[in-house]
């Protein structure tokens, strides 16, 4: 699995000085404007966030003065100094901040997240892990003075720091997640934007447990510290947090939340090509020759008369029966935009298998690809889901009979949690 979040986090404080940090005093007469017009940010003295006019966050650094320097764009704005760099970019959906601080004393400095909660509105709190069961959620109500204990978990994960102080106070711990909704606003605060896909160990060790949230009455205070252990040496607090302003649900941010923690992804969809009932719930969706339809979200989409559904004479699942025929045809799979791997297994241990070629979303993947009668191979390939969907194609090559046994789509992540491929981590160059 991708590191995503520990390779992006280095990479983005690579070359800065551990000493020397600064104090971000920013000034903006107008705030920035996105393509959706009832989307604003602005930024001021303590670092307010400001959403349709209001103040939704209130940030402050871990940090001590130095001069920065200031770069604006049309939605965005960005401060560097000798040990800090730190921006605000507004998109039709989102406001991204960005930021990292290197602090050469990090014991009992924090960056303060202060996220209003007025009377009416609810704040849904997500933490802790995403398994083996899901998240904690704990709502919060405006106007309340809720009684808060510490949620923090010594067997959380792998064999790793302590939280930080904050949470050993009565905070909740790891932060994954907050989602307010007031009378007049929704605001969705998403402290972990890698999603599952960050969840390896090395990741666990700073970035996972560095966030972690305490409610009050009239509002929930974020805080992102260096872990315990970890806060006696020169360090980074360093991350990325997505506001969205429809106050999207964990959930709905987060796909895959729950299919992977510190190892590999399970399938989110595993299909045998051959007829009959499954025998057991844990075993692949038999589709055999079944057309797609909105309903199951996959199926085959051409030549569906064409199909030949052959038995072999090996009494297994997956591989001891088939789908084949001499004309192409394509099989779809409903995909949220994301990244995958698309797992073919092949071969019959009867019939001579192509020659064939594999297409998926138009894109020629396999070519020429040939077996012999009782062999069989399993061919994995990272794909790509654009516009919500995947789809295979397959074809014999001169009249040549192709063979597909099973599939199995396996998520990395959904596009939104890239920020290696699809979208930087830093927006605004210095």
């Amino acid at each position: 699995m991708i590191k995503r979040m520990s390779q992006l986090l280095s990479a983005a404080t690579r070359s800065m000085p551990a000493a020397g940090v600064c104090l971000m005093v920013l000034a903006m007469n107008q705030g920035c404007t996105a393509q959706d017009p009832g989307f604003r940010f602005a930024v001021k003295d303590a670092s307010e966030i400001h959403l349709d006019g209001k103040v939704v966050a209130q940030v402050t650094d871990p940090t001590t003065a130095q001069t920065p320097q200031t770069v604006r764009t049309d939605n965005g704005i960005a401060v560097v100094g000798d040990s800090v760099r730190k921006e605000y970019v507004c998109f039709d959906d989102r406001l991204e901040f960005t930021f990292a601080f290197a602090l050469e004393q990090p014991y009992g400095k924090s960056l303060q997240i202060r996220v209003p909660l007025p009377d009416g509105a609810t704040a849904t709190i997500t933490h802790g892990r995403t398994h083996p069961a899901p998240p904690n959620k704990l709502v919060v109500h405006g106007g309340t003075d809720p009684n808060v204990k510490s949620q923090f978990d010594p067997r959380y994960g792998i064999v790793g720091p302590a939280p930080p102080i904050e949470v050993q106070a009565g905070a909740l711990f790891p932060l994954r997640f907050v989602q307010v909704q007031a009378p007049d606003y929704a605001l969705s605060v998403d402290v972990q934007p890698g999603g599952a896909p960050s969840e390896d160990p090395s990741n666990a060790q700073l970035p996972l447990r560095m966030f972690s949230v305490a409610p009050h009455a009239d509002h929930v205070l974020i805080s992102a510290s260096i872990p315990a252990g970890y806060n006696s040496f020169p360090g980074r607090i360093a991350g990325k947090i997505i506001f969205y302003h429809d106050g999207r649900s964990f959930e709905k941010a987060h796909l895959f939340a729950y299919a992977s923690e510190y190892g590999p992804i399970e399938s989110m969809l595993r299909i045998d090509f051959g007829s009959g009932p499954q025998k057991q719930k844990s075993d692949p969706v038999k589709v055999a020759s079944n057309a797609y339809t909105t309903q199951t979200g996959h199926g085959w989409l051409s030549n569906v008369d064409a199909l030949d559904l052959v038995n072999t004479s090996l009494d297994a699942i997956i591989h001891g029966s088939h789908v084949a025929s001499t004309q192409a045809a394509t099989f779809r799979v409903d995909a949220p935009p994301g990244y995958y791997f698309v797992t073919l297994n092949i071969g019959s241990a009867d019939h001579v298998t192509g020659p064939m070629r594999v297409s998926i979303n138009g894109e020629r993947r396999m070519d020429g690809f040939h077996l012999n009668a009782g062999r069989f191979h399993n061919e994995a390939l990272l794909t790509k889901a654009r516009t919500g969907e995947l789809t295979i194609t397959l074809e014999g090559i001169d009249g040549a009979t192709w063979r597909l046994d099973g599939l199995t789509v396996q998520p990395m992540g959904t596009l939104e949690e890239d920020f290696i491929f699809t979208r930087p981590w830093w927006h605004i160059s210095p």
